[in-house]
């Protein structure tokens, strides 16, 4: 039986930032039991093989001869570009589910960092920029926003159908303090604090690159990579909700924490 990881993200709560890491360590961890897979290669082939291939195949290639195992990948879940139909993660979330069922024999954990909607919607919207063409951010939460994003009924009945698998949550906003305990956590204690090789993570874009980039729909793509590769970014962070909004979608992100944390499962990580 091996001890196995699966960090699911969510998308935008410094997942680059740890992976950087953990692959900058990948043979100091190989070297005391713990095999991590770099993000490349897992997309490649592994996350991107899902539905293409037998998932149990998959799954035993990944796994390797290591007795601790570190599978990371917020791409397990879905991508940016799936908000945009409505879907933030319930189809990913059924892949994830095929990949438990084919670690059943192991002791599987499961790590998750949320996020905030006012905060995590903008960063999800600025990542979409940067991938696919443009459309205004109005139309990009149309299908989910803040006021039907719950984290709670999201991944509830999730967690509940895998009683034997342990869910660690961590809250982002806790990040600036927490970030050692989380890598400790993904690193089966063997890392506990970061010393760099990290990838940088990438900040939201601003409230004035967006209006220019909405003049270039057909090209924002590439309007962008050219902004960010020069430092040609300028303006305010992009904030497009009130302070009361703010307020009151951050009293309701920790009674979704609460209530997360009340399941048998569920471990809140502070």
């Amino acid at each position: 039986m091996k001890k196995v990881i699966v960090h699911l993200g969510v998308h935008k709560t410094a997942t680059t930032f740890v992976q950087g890491e953990l692959a900058s360590q990948a043979q100091y961890l190989s070297d005391n039991g713990v095999l991590y897979t770099p993000l490349r290669q897992v997309r490649k082939s592994f996350t991107y093989q899902l539905g293409k291939a037998a998932t149990g195949k998959l799954v035993k290639d990944l796994l390797g001869d290591h007795p601790n195992v570190v599978i990371s990948d917020e791409n397990l879940l879905g991508k940016v570009n799936h908000l945009l139909g409505g879907d933030l993660y319930s189809s990913g979330l059924d892949n994830v589910r095929e990949v438990l069922a084919e670690l059943g024999e192991h002791q599987v954990s499961v790590v998750i960092t949320l996020r905030e909607a006012t905060a995590f919607l903008p960063s999800m919207y600025s990542e979409y920029l940067r991938h696919y063409s443009f459309v205004s951010f109005e139309e990009y939460t149309d299908k989910v926003g803040i006021d039907n994003l719950d984290w709670y009924k999201l991944l509830a009945p999730f967690i509940s159908l895998h009683p034997d698998v342990s869910f660690k949550i961590f809250d982002f906003n806790a990040f600036s303090h927490s970030k050692d305990k989380w890598l400790q956590t993904l690193s089966f204690d063997k890392l506990t604090n970061f010393e760099g090789g990290r990838a940088k993570s990438r900040s939201t874009i601003t409230a004035q690159a967006i209006q220019f980039l909405a003049k270039f729909p057909n090209k924002s793509v590439d309007v962008l990579r050219k902004m960010e590769s020069t430092n040609y970014m300028y303006g305010d962070r992009f904030s497009p909700y009130s302070q009361l909004q703010c307020a009151e979608s951050k009293s309701d992100y920790y009674r979704q924490l609460a209530k997360l944390n009340s399941l048998n499962n569920v471990e809140l990580m502070v």
